[in-house]
């Protein structure tokens, strides 16, 4: 990947990988829907910086979160649109090609 490639990446997804909305999205890929008092949990995040990671989420299209009812109660749960997934698995994708350049090349893993 070279250094046009990187900038072309970073224009695209800008405004959603924030660190945390970048959190968010990895959280709800890899664990679901979920309720919004389990993600601030497992995420370690207070409650004004889930809801503003959620709503810039929501407005690009990539998160919905809606009231349901979860056993007994009525919880706020959020979870990944097909746009949310489609981010997170190429960006997965851009990562593997990152990483099979640098091992072709015999980068080192070490840093420093």
């Amino acid at each position: 990947m070279n250094v046009e490639e990187l900038r072309k990446v970073r224009e695209r997804y800008r405004e959603a990988l924030t660190p945390n909305r970048f959190a968010v999205l990895l959280a709800l890929y890899a664990l679901g829907p979920q309720p919004l008092s389990v993600l601030a949990r497992v995420l370690g995040m207070g409650w004004g910086e889930l809801d503003s990671a959620l709503k810039k989420l929501r407005e690009l299209g990539l998160v919905e979160v809606r009231k349901k009812i979860v056993g007994r109660s009525i919880r706020t749960v959020a979870w990944l649109t097909e746009e949310g997934e489609k981010l997170v698995e190429e960006l997965s994708t851009l990562f593997d090609s990152i990483k099979r350049s640098r091992e072709s090349a015999g980068l080192p893993r070490e840093r420093g």
